[in-house]
């Protein structure tokens, strides 16, 4: 049961961070990229709007990436693993955008990477410390 567990968290981590590397990296002539770069969530502001779509996705994965390894190598080393991951991967994708036809590195898709990894991990921290008071209570 616990191989299969560990199978099912590599292949859920893989498609997830493929997803994001594929989102973040691909040539803007993908129809689906060049439909996500006309979409604006907030009127007049198209970076803000990129700005929560990389958070979100950033956030996504560093969320993924701690589920996939909790069970491997405990809280302390998971959190950091994903978060250092997570800051990597985002400012991987930025870099590798220079190199995508119709794609540029942009300051505030690396800034909105980093802050979706930040915000998720920090609400993993909350939540595991809050759990562990409540563990801490009970005995």
């Amino acid at each position: 049961m616990h191989g299969k567990q560990i199978s099912t968290h590599a292949v859920v981590l893989l498609a997830v961070t493929g997803i994001v590397i594929a989102l973040t990296t691909l040539p803007a002539s993908v129809v689906f990229i060049s439909l996500l770069k006309h979409f604006s969530l907030i009127a007049g502001h198209p970076n803000a709007s990129d700005a929560i779509g990389h958070a979100s996705l950033y956030g996504s994965l560093t969320a993924v990436i701690y589920w996939a390894l909790r069970g491997r190598m405990g809280f302390t080393r998971a959190f950091w693993v994903a978060l250092l991951a997570g800051l990597s991967l985002g400012l991987t994708t930025e870099l590798i955008q220079h190199f995508s036809p119709g794609r540029t590195m942009q300051l505030s898709d690396l800034l909105g990477n980093w802050l979706g990894a930040m915000t998720v991990i920090a609400l993993i921290g909350y939540w595991h410390s809050r759990t562990n008071e409540r563990l801490q209570q009970a005995v």
